[in-house]
């Protein structure tokens, strides 16, 4: 069997090589790098890429693209810390970020099949709107 740079066992194997690299690069530089607090906050930050990633894959699976992710989720961020910073109990913030951010998504949906316009334009018209700029 020939090896191919093209295959997808190459890419995987590519992609941890480096991975590897980066992380023991990381190790000798910076102190402190390996520790458990450092590789649970590298933990914890790429669940955070993961979820974001989900509700990506969904809109593509589903045959859209939302641009309106990383702007749902700054704003989804502002408000929580503004509601929780302002005593609200953690569960009704989580409940009031998670309505809000479900109504941006039915408003990106409702306009993108009612006027029939491309969700990419929607998308990141609404993500424009919600950044405030």
């Amino acid at each position: 069997m020939r090896f191919s740079f093209n295959s997808t066992g190459a890419r995987v194997f590519g992609a941890i090589t480096i991975a590897v690299l980066l992380h023991l690069a990381g190790t000798l530089l910076i102190d402190g790098y390996s520790s458990p607090f450092s590789i649970r906050a590298m933990l914890v930050l790429a669940c955070l890429l993961a979820v974001a990633c989900v509700g990506q894959t969904l809109a593509i699976i589903i045959g859209g693209i939302d641009l309106s992710i990383p702007f749902v989720i700054g704003f989804a961020n502002v408000v929580a810390a503004q509601l929780y910073g302002d005593g609200m109990s953690f569960v009704i913030v989580c409940l009031i970020v998670g309505v809000l951010s479900l109504a941006i998504g039915a408003l990106n949906g409702a306009l993108a099949a009612g006027l029939r316009i491309h969700p990419l334009i929607v998308t990141l018209g609404i993500g424009t709107i919600i950044q405030g700029s």
